[in-house]
């Protein structure tokens, strides 16, 4: 009787049904729109800073050297168009892809030295010859890892550079400058190890986490250290900011993969690219 009751009055108990996850195809296709978005915005923020005739004071001060920042520069610049010209998968040697990336990055550094002789400023070298070398690391990094493992990688080696070819903390120069390095780059790190462990935390039953928190956090110590150990000071509001990108990237992943594994519509974006 009572469940004929519960029938009438609240009908059948109906299972939601999942969402259905991303094809491939369809993550892919994604990943190329953001990627050439992303890139189209940092080829012109890259080709703008390369061309005006001043160079930005915050540049000048932190004594980082013109060569070192040209292979930085090439080196996102690689990561981007790796991405959205081969969708994140790894680089093959013997791939047309990967031979079609080097002569582009070629071709544009060529004309970027020979272009800059509008705005007074002398074609190098060894300028062309630190850009191709970005390239080339960002190449080999793509062979190895995929998407996720790369862009960790990535972070990692940016981050590394910048905080230990600067004589003067580049968060110092400008706040905003300060606020963007350390919450973006210590959050990107941080939310693509935590993605990159999907696979091992599926296959292992370990939690990701307990690896995607304390690695960042590890490296902005070391990055403190150095800091420290060369004289320079450390800034307590940049190491908060930094935690909070760390944090807040993580919440992002759980929120989006859960715990241990893919659990919704997301999953393929997680596992497909490792």
């Amino acid at each position: 009787m009572g469940k004929v009751l519960k029938k009438i009055f609240f009908g059948k108990n109906k299972r939601r049904k999942k969402r259905p996850g991303l094809e491939p195809s369809q993550f892919r296709t994604r990943l190329r729109i953001l990627a050439f978005c992303g890139l189209m915005l940092y080829w012109l923020a890259i080709f703008v800073l390369t061309h005006i005739p001043t160079v930005p004071s915050w540049v000048v001060i932190s004594g980082m050297s013109d060569k070192t920042m040209h292979l930085i520069a090439y080196f996102v610049l690689t990561f981007l168009f790796w991405t959205a010209l081969s969708a994140g998968t790894k680089a093959r040697w013997n791939s047309w892809r990967v031979w079609v990336t080097i002569a582009f990055i070629a071709v544009y550094a060529v004309c970027d030295e020979l272009i800059q002789k509008l705005v007074h400023r002398q074609p190098d070298i060894m300028d062309f010859s630190a850009d191709m070398l970005g390239c080339i690391m960002s190449l080999i990094i793509w062979t190895f890892a995929g998407f996720w493992l790369a862009g960790f990688l990535h972070g990692v080696v940016v981050i590394v550079i910048l905080n230990c070819f600067s004589v003067y903390d580049l968060a110092g120069t400008s706040e905003a400058i300060g606020v963007l390095f350390y919450f973006l780059g210590y959050g990107f790190i941080a939310y693509s190890l935590s993605q990159a462990l999907i696979p091992l935390s599926v296959s292992k039953g370990i939690n990701r986490f307990y690896w995607a928190f304390p690695v960042p956090v590890l490296l902005l110590l070391l990055m403190k250290a150095w800091d420290l150990h060369t004289g320079l000071a450390v800034e307590i509001r940049f190491v908060a900011i930094a935690l909070l990108g760390i944090v807040y990237s993580l919440a992002v992943s759980w929120f989006m993969t859960g715990r241990k594994s893919g659990q919704n519509s997301r999953d393929v974006l997680t596992t497909s690219f490792n």
